[in-house]
C-alpha cells in the first residue's frame, strides 16, 4: 500500500514546513512506504515560472473585451515574464544576500503574483496568502468547491495547476493524507480532494492538523466533509495515521484506529479512543526532500525544528494553541536536539534553523546552547521564548555564543491590569531587564503585542506603544494584530468575566475558528482612536531593525541577522543618496522607458533617453544635480546649460510622483 503525505498550497515559498516531514519521519521508522510532496511548493515554483505567466497573459488578452489592456500593462507583463525565471534563479543564490539584491527578487514575485491575479478574477495569491470566491468560513461554501472540483465545473487557478501534477499524485497512491495548517489552505485542499475523487474514486483521502481538530472538537457541530475525504485525524497524527494505514492494510478494525473520524451511511463516527503521545525522544528526525531544498527561495537552506510539543506556561486567557496538544508539554532531551542539528548539517547542508517550539525555557536554552558548543556545531538558530524572570543574560550571552540570533517574545501588553487578565505572569521591571540583556548579549528581540484585548483601554494600550517608543533602540523589531476570540481560549469559555458577548456562538455551517463578539465597556469614539494608534503602529512606528524586517521574510531572519548592522548601513546611505525606490521597475520598451511603481500601480512614461539619467540617479542618487548635469552632457553632447533645465524636471516629477527615497 502505498501513502503520499501533501502538504497543500498556499503557504510561504521561503522554506519547508514540519508537518508532513515530521509524519514522513515517523512513518518510514515504522517500515511504511510513503512519500511526501510539498505541493505548495509545486504549485509556487511553477505559477513563478515563464511559461505560467504567458499563460496568464493570454488569459488576460483573451477576457479584455474592451481592449482595456493598455500598451504600458502589455510591457509589464512582458517584463515579467522575461525576468521572472532569472529572478527566482537569484534568490535562491547567495547573491540574494545583498538586501537590495533580495528585494528586487521579492518585488520581482509580488509583480509575477499581480500578473496572475489579474488573469484570475476573484482569486487572489501572495506569499502566505489566498482568497477566492469560495468562503473558507462556511462549509457549504467548502464543500462547493469540492463539489465543483469534482465535476469539473471551476476553473480556478488550483484546478489548472493540479493539472500539471495530477498524474503523479494519483499515480500507484491508496492513501493520500492532508495536513492543513494554515486557513489559507483550506479551499485549495478542498478543491484538489474533489479533484482526485473524480480521477479516481478508490483513492481515499485524510486531512489532518490544527484546523481539523478544531472543525470536529465539539460533536454536536461537527461538519459533515465526507462527500469528498475519507477520514479525519485529530490532535498529533504519527501514532493515529500509522494505525490508520494498518487498518487500510487490513491489520486492525477501524474501530480501533485511534482520534480518527469517519462516516458510515452518511452518519459521522468518532473513534474515542486517544493514542498514547510519542515520547520527544523517540520522534525520529524530520525527512525532508533534499532536491525541494534546493528549490526552496532562500539565499541558504533554513530548516523548522521542535524540541517541544505544547506550551510549558498554558495559561494565556486569549491562546487556544495547547486545545491541539491537549494541554501537554512535552519537551524532547537535549542530547536529542543536538542528534537532529547534526543530521540538518551533515545530511542537508543546514546550518540555519529555526526552532518552532511555543516557548522554550531558560533551563533547556542554558543546555543545549552549552551542548551546541562542546559539541563545535556551525548553527545560527532563532526560537520563541517567554520574559521569563529567570531568563537571564549569563544564559543569553552563553545562547549568543552558540548561534541564537533571533528571539521572538509575547510581551502582548505591559499595563499590570491587562498582564493579569492575560495571565501572561509577566511583570514590566523583569521585561525591560531581558530586552536589555538580549540586546547586550548581540541578539535581536521582536515583540507580538495585541490590539484590543478585552476590556482594554485606549490609555492602557497606549502604555504599550510608549513601552515599544521608549525602547525601539533595544528592541529589533515588533508585530501587533488585533484581538482574535479563539472557540477554544479561556476567554471564549467564560466571556463574561471579560465583558464579552459572542455574536455567533451556533452557528451550524460556521467554519471559522474565532468567534464574532462584542464588547460591553467601549468608551467614548473608542473604535476611532484604536483604529488611528493601530494604524500608527503597524505603519510608522519603527524599532532599529523594522524597516529591514519588514523586507526581509521572516524565516529569514535567522540568515540576515548576524550582517545587520551592514545592512542597516547599506539601506541608510541607499535611502539618503535618494534613488528609486524598491518596487520601482524600470521597464525598456522599443519606443520608451516606463517606470511602474507596483506600491501605487502606477505607470510613468518617458522616452528613451531618460534611460541613461535613471542609470545615472542609481549610481548617484537624485540630488547630485551637478554630477547628473555633466555626466548626461557628455552622454548627449549637449551642452550643460541646455540640458540642465531638462534634469531639473525629471528630477522633480520623480520626487513628486515618490518615484525616490525620500532620505532622512
Amino acid at each position: 500500500m502505498k501513502t503520499k503525505l501533501i502538504f497543500p498550497p498556499f503557504w510561504i515559498c521561503n522554506a519547508p514546513y514540519l508537518s508532513v516531514p515530521s509524519l514522513v519521519a515517523f512513518l518510514e521508522h515504522n517500515n511504511v512506504e510513503v512519500e511526501q510532496i510539498d505541493l505548495n511548493l509545486e504549485f509556487i515554483d511553477k505559477m513563478l515560472s515563464s511559461e505560467f505567466l504567458k499563460l496568464c497573459k493570454n488569459r488576460i488578452y483573451l477576457q479584455d473585451e474592451n481592449n482595456e489592456v493598455t500598451p504600458y500593462f502589455k510591457e509589464i507583463i512582458n517584463f515579467g515574464i522575461n525576468n521572472i525565471e532569472m529572478q527566482k534563479d537569484i534568490f535562491r543564490s547567495e547573491r540574494s544576500l545583498n538586501i537590495s539584491t533580495y528585494e528586487q527578487s521579492k518585488n520581482t514575485i509580488a509583480l509575477a503574483f499581480a500578473i496572475i491575479n489579474k488573469s484570475f478574477k476573484g482569486e487572489n495569491i501572495e506569499n502566505y496568502y489566498y482568497e477566492s470566491s469560495y468562503n473558507r468560513e462556511d462549509f457549504r461554501s467548502i464543500i462547493q468547491a469540492a463539489n465543483d472540483s469534482f465535476n469539473n465545473m471551476n476553473e480556478t487557478l488550483i484546478s489548472i495547476l493540479f493539472n500539471y501534477f495530477i498524474d503523479d499524485i494519483v499515480k500507484n497512491a491508496d492513501l493520500i493524507g492532508f495536513s492543513l495548517t494554515g486557513l489559507d489552505q483550506i479551499i485549495p485542499t478542498f478543491i484538489l480532494a474533489g479533484a482526485i475523487k473524480r480521477v479516481n474514486s478508490d483513492i481515499k483521502i485524510v486531512i489532518g492538523g490544527s484546523i481539523p481538530t478544531r472543525w470536529f472538537a465539539r460533536k454536536e457541530y461537527a461538519p459533515y466533509l465526507f462527500d469528498y475525504i475519507d477520514y479525519v485525524i485529530l490532535n498529533e497524527g504519527e501514532k493515529p495515521l500509522l494505525s490508520l494505514i494498518q487498518y487500510l492494510n487490513n491489520e486492525r478494525t477501524i474501530e480501533s484506529v485511534p482520534q480518527l473520524v469517519y462516516a458510515v451511511n452518511n452518519k459521522i463516527m468518532f473513534n474515542d479512543l486517544t493514542a498514547e503521545c510519542v515520547p520527544m525522544s523517540n520522534i525520529p528526525t524530520p525527512v525532508f526532500n533534499i532536491n525541494d531544498l534546493e528549490r526552496y527561495l532562500t539565499p541558504k537552506k533554513v530548516l523548522p525544528l521542535l524540541g517541544s510539543r505544547g506550551c510549558y506556561w498554558r495559561k494565556c486567557t486569549f491562546c487556544d494553541h495547547s486545545f491541539i496538544y491537549k494541554d501537554t508539554f512535552r519537551q524532547a532531551p537535549v542530547d536529542k536536539i543536538i542528534g537532529d542539528l547534526k543530521i540538518y548539517a551533515e545530511k542537508y547542508g543546514a546550518h540555519y534553523v529555526n526552532f518552532h517550539d511555543e516557548a522554550m525555557t531558560p533551563s533547556i536554552m542554558e543546555e543545549l546552547s552549552r551542548k551546541i558548543i562542546d559539541s563545535n556545531l556551525s548553527v545560527k538558530w532563532s526560537t520563541d521564548a517567554r520574559l521569563d524572570k529567570k531568563l537571564t543574560y549569563d544564559i543569553l550571552e552563553l545562547a549568543s555564543k552558540s548561534g541564537l540570533s533571533v528571539i521572538f517574545f509575547g510581551l502582548e501588553s505591559v499595563n499590570d491590569r491587562v498582564v493579569g487578565l492575560i495571565d501572561k505572569g509577566t511583570k514590566i521591571d523583569i521585561t525591560q531587564r531581558i530586552i536589555e540583556d538580549v540586546k547586550r548579549a548581540g541578539i535581536a528581540s521582536h515583540m507580538f503585542f495585541i490590539c484590543g484585548f478585552p476590556t482594554e483601554t485606549i490609555m492602557e494600550y497606549q502604555e504599550t506603544i510608549n513601552f515599544i517608543e521608549i525602547n525601539k533602540d533595544i528592541i529589533a523589531s515588533h508585530g501587533c494584530s488585533r484581538f482574535g476570540l479563539g472557540k477554544y481560549s479561556p476567554i471564549a469559555k467564560n466571556p463574561q468575566k471579560y465583558n464579552v458577548i459572542i455574536t455567533n456562538l451556533y452557528e451550524d455551517f460556521n467554519a471559522s475558528l474565532s468567534y464574532k463578539f462584542t464588547r460591553i465597556d467601549i468608551e467614548k469614539n473608542y473604535f476611532d482612536k484604536i483604529e488611528k494608534l493601530y494604524s500608527y503602529v503597524t505603519k510608522e512606528l519603527e524599532t532599529y531593525a523594522q524597516k529591514i524586517f519588514h523586507i526581509i521574510i521572516r524565516e529569514h531572519w535567522v540568515i540576515f541577522w548576524e550582517s545587520l548592522d551592514f545592512i542597516l548601513s547599506d539601506v541608510e546611505n541607499k535611502k539618503n543618496s535618494k534613488c528609486l525606490k524598491s518596487g520601482v521597475f524600470v521597464i525598456e520598451t522599443e519606443s520608451q522607458i516606463l517606470l511602474y511603481d507596483s506600491a501605487a500601480k502606477e505607470v510613468f512614461e518617458f522616452d528613451l533617453s531618460a534611460k541613461f539619467v535613471i542609470d545615472l540617479i542609481f549610481e548617484y542618487g537624485i540630488d547630485d544635480k551637478k554630477r547628473l548635469i555633466q555626466k548626461s552632457s557628455e552622454h548627449y553632447n549637449i551642452s550643460q546649460d541646455q540640458i540642465s533645465e531638462s534634469i531639473e524636471e525629471f528630477t522633480n516629477l520623480l520626487k513628486e510622483k515618490e518615484l525616490v527615497f525620500k532620505g532622512e
